[in-house]
């Protein structure tokens, strides 16, 4: 009896054998051959043996509709297995020193996505951090509920186009190695961390437990509380590091960034200078033409700055801001730490920016330990509440040539 074959992705041969075995044991109910009434059946497996992907509507056999339902399945599995869960953040991370041999990445894009993050880092040990994400089920799932995108470090490249390093210090010996790289920068990007409720009667590894630097190309992570011996401040501040903060030559900007230095010197010993707060450059830039008498020294959060300047907030969790900062930190602390000193030099150059655009052009506030006013170049102010002990009081002066 004449048979027939065809290829059915790769299963050819069962399905011959399918068609041989019905060729010997003909149903009379069902003709072999290809009647009238499967004449379209038999055209559409035509096509379909030719290379076409036309669908039949009925398999000649069980066994055919059995591979037809194994291929089904299969397919879906294989969608399933080989479909790649959502990495949270983009660009890899590359460590020096104390660092982590696995790169960190990540770039929470929810606060679920953030939970499952301290999930698997609380299975990491000595600050190895392999974050696993949730799976997400389908890549529709994924587009129907869109979270809410953070501003984060690992969007950035470095003025080379390399992935940014990032580099975590747990000893005084690595903080030395690291430190030398910020020498010869002219502007830093700097915060701390400390341990929540710490008073002045604890240790000076609770009060100051963590200071961050950054540029362009690099962060560094100095986890003071972990360095060992600290019999005294020597064991606590690496040479270099010293330099820099007290350098009138390196400026250090952030936020709140006098009432850290007071915490350095209260704790360590460190007389820091050439420190800028970004809130009055902040207040300089929005308000300076507009409404001038505005422009004061109180703080704007450096999260406030982010989302007006860059269109994105920043990761605040509570969880994260006011963990225990004195043992080795998980990802998460990572992630939080080393993106707040990158954000203060992006906000520096921005700001920066959009003051050299201003005509007439105001100077730059003066460092922060300098106590001075901040100047601007348009008009003086009027109406200024003389008990207001945060207003500040405005000067007409044209930029000299060292505020160009």
């Amino acid at each position: 009896m004449l048979s027939h074959s065809k290829t059915f992705h790769g299963n050819a041969v069962v399905v011959i054998h399918a068609t041989q075995k019905i060729a010997r044991k003909p149903n009379l109910r069902r003709p072999c051959f290809p009647t009238l009434e499967h004449k379209p059946q038999y055209r559409k497996e035509q096509n379909r043996s030719s290379g076409s992907l036309t669908n039949y509507s009925r398999p000649l056999s069980k066994t055919p509709l059995l591979l037809s339902i194994h291929c089904s399945l299969r397919s879906k599995i294989g969608f399933f297995s080989e479909f790649k869960p959502h990495r949270i953040g983009q660009a890899y991370r590359s460590h020096a020193s104390d660092a982590c041999p696995e790169p960190i990445t990540g770039e929470p894009n929810s606060s679920a996505e953030f939970a499952g993050i301290s999930r698997a880092s609380s299975l990491a040990q000595e600050g190895c951090f392999k974050p696993v994400p949730p799976l997400r089920n389908s890549i529709a799932d994924r587009n129907s509920h869109p979270s809410p995108k953070f501003w984060s470090h690992n969007s950035h490249k470095s003025p080379d186009g390399k992935d940014i390093t990032v580099h975590y210090c747990k000893s005084l010996k690595s903080t030395e190695e690291v430190a030398r790289y910020f020498l010869e920068d002219q502007v830093l990007g700097f915060d701390m961390e400390w341990k929540a409720q710490a008073s002045a009667s604890d240790t000076i590894q609770n009060n100051v437990s963590l200071i961050q630097l950054a540029n362009k190309s690099r962060i560094a992570l100095f986890q003071v509380a972990l360095f060992k011996p600290a019999r005294n401040v020597n064991d606590l501040v690496a040479p270099s590091l010293r330099k820099i903060l007290e350098s009138p030559d390196i400026t250090k900007v952030g936020v709140s960034i006098k009432a850290d230095c007071t915490r350095l010197r209260k704790f360590l010993d460190i007389n820091a200078r050439a420190i800028f707060e970004l809130s009055h450059l902040h207040k300089l830039v929005k308000y300076c033409h507009s409404n001038p008498r505005l422009i004061n020294k109180r703080l704007v959060s450096l999260n406030d700055q982010v989302e007006e300047h860059f269109g994105l907030p920043l990761v605040k969790e509570d969880t994260v801001r006011c963990s225990d900062w004195t043992v080795a930190l998980n990802y998460p602390q990572v992630q939080y730490a080393a993106t707040d000193p990158y954000a203060c030099i992006c906000l520096f150059d921005a700001l920066n920016a959009k003051r050299q655009l201003l005509d007439p052009m105001p100077p730059l506030p003066a460092h922060a330990e300098l106590d001075l006013p901040i100047r601007v170049a348009y008009e003086p102010s009027k109406n200024i509440d003389s008990d207001d002990p945060e207003a500040v009081d405005q000067r007409i002066d044209s930029p000299s040539k060292e505020d160009l």
